[in-house]
């Protein structure tokens, strides 16, 4: 079951927490150099589910992404 925290004042700032009892946590802050990725998109989702099936909780981090870039 999927918890979502929200921190921050934009919306896009929020932990999906994976809760299952287990004294072992996954963080996953997926990739993207602040410009794209998702933490729920097939990356992480890949992660999440591997460290699910291995008895751990799972906390995915979002965060905002630039929206104009200059590299």
């Amino acid at each position: 079951e999927r918890t979502t925290i929200y921190y921050g004042s934009d919306e896009r700032n929020f932990f999906d927490l994976y809760y299952q009892g287990s004294d072992r946590t996954a963080i996953i802050v997926h990739g993207g150099g602040f410009v794209t990725g998702s933490a729920r998109g097939g990356n992480a989702r890949t992660l999440i589910n591997y460290f699910l099936s291995h008895g751990y909780n799972v906390v995915s981090v979002e965060y905002r992404t630039c929206t104009t870039t200059s590299f």
